[in-house]
């Protein structure tokens, strides 16, 4: 799955691929996530199943029906309005959609999830969807696997389509919120290392070793959580304090207060002072 997403990824960024989705490119994409399976793969790569099959208790299309079926779900997908009227709303929808038709024709002997799961994630990424937002749906539907196979029965139960993709946008929301604050909290740890080394080319020093000793204590100083003056030697990996007494380490401490960089609260325990450095 990684090697076809970053096909896809090297295709519609670097090659400007806008293709409508085809019998063709259905077959391409399975073609892409089983060929490196061998002799373990129980389909042939890029060609559809040849017999019936049960999966649970759903017993998908006759064979037969496959070829007459994926060129109906082709043109199906074309009323999207892709790519002359398509709006963002849409182009999630659509891919939720095809990811749950394409499962219940269930074209092929093997790998019809990592297929659907493949133009699913074509359809988002050709619509404008951020790359390190693409593989969102594609992770939620593993996190939760039960209830992903829960709401294709729901849904074919009632002939709805609405709980699955009420379930694949939740969890696209929330799988966006996760992404956000795993940037953001990487921005702010560039952001916040690049001060202080900053901060330190300005400080005088004699010794060069006490120097980067310091320097190093908040480089790995949590970004979160307050540390004890004498946890701090363990937690932020400075086994040089081993040798020195605990005053050495309270001056060194005391020196990063006063440039503010790092502040000591009221449960007597120092925090890295990036909030008021970058001021967030």
């Amino acid at each position: 799955m990684v090697k076809a997403f970053n096909h896809l990824i090297s295709n519609v960024t670097a090659n400007h691929m806008r293709d409508l989705i085809t019998p063709e490119l259905i077959l391409s994409f399975h073609k892409l996530v089983i060929k490196d399976l061998g002799e373990a793969a129980p389909a042939i790569p890029g060609q559809f199943r040849s017999n019936n099959v049960v999966v649970g208790q759903y017993r998908p299309p006759d064979y037969g029906q496959v070829p007459k079926l994926i060129e109906q779900y082709c043109r199906w997908l074309r009323n999207f309005g892709f790519p002359e009227s398509q709006d963002w709303e849409m182009a999630i929808a659509e891919a939720i959609a095809a990811h749950v038709y394409l499962e219940w024709i269930h074209p092929f002997g093997d790998g019809n999830g990592r297929t659907g799961r493949l133009v699913e994630y074509y359809i988002l990424i050709r619509g404008g969807l951020p790359l390190i937002a693409g593989h969102i749906l594609s992770n939620f539907y593993n996190k939760t696997r039960d209830k992903y196979y829960r709401m294709f029965e729901e849904c074919r139960a009632k002939n709805d389509l609405n709980p699955f993709l009420l379930y694949a946008i939740e969890g696209f929301r929330d799988g966006l919120n996760e992404t956000y604050a795993s940037v953001k909290d990487s921005q702010i740890l560039v952001f916040w290392q690049r001060i202080i080394y900053d901060a330190f080319d300005k400080m005088p020093h004699i010794k060069k070793e006490a120097h980067k000793r310091k320097r190093k204590v908040l480089l790995n100083f949590p970004l979160n959580e307050g540390l004890a003056l004498s946890d701090i030697p363990q937690k932020t990996g400075t086994i040089e304090y081993g040798g020195l007494s605990l005053n050495a380490l309270y001056k060194d401490i005391k020196e990063m207060e006063k440039a503010e960089l790092l502040v000591k609260k009221t449960d007597q325990k120092f925090y890295a002072n990036w909030q008021k450095v970058c001021q967030v």
